[in-house]
């Protein structure tokens, strides 16, 4: 692959994971919207906080860009640290975020309720659909 075709596919990357990365940090805010309005069910997924990983992207993107302005020592010294710092505040932060919500939802009175149209015979259990007060039958 030419290096002018790499690059514009890493920029290209790095642009498409800005909305998905305020995707992972918006859906949060929505379902605090929804028990502060009162909303009966309130679905949530907890794999959308996972997408925030992408600005993992945004780092590399910058440690390049410094390693093209001539500031290689910095790149070489903490570019693995930066990196790698970034990449597990990423995951505690959207580890956190999913414990967070559940713990907002059920101080809010909600409570998980199983819904036989999200499960299927690979996902047994409870989804994560919440009611307010009680399951409905």
């Amino acid at each position: 692959m030419k290096p002018t075709l790499a690059q514009g596919f890493f920029i290209l990357f790095n642009v498409a994971a800005i909305p998905l990365v305020a995707l992972g940090l918006y859906e949060p805010l929505q379902v605090i919207a929804a028990t502060r309005a009162g909303d009966s069910p309130i679905p949530v997924d907890n794999g959308i906080h996972y997408l925030i990983l992408m600005s993992v992207l945004w780092v590399l993107f910058g440690l390049q860009i410094a390693g093209l302005k001539g500031k290689t020592n910095i790149v070489r010294r903490w570019g693995s640290k930066v990196l790698l710092g970034w990449l597990l505040a990423c995951v505690l932060i959207a580890t956190l975020t999913s414990i967070g919500l559940h713990t907002h939802l059920t101080r809010a009175g909600y409570q998980a309720c199983p819904d036989p149209s999200e499960q299927s015979r690979l996902s047994v259990g409870n989804s994560l659909i919440y009611h307010k007060q009680s399951c409905p039958a």
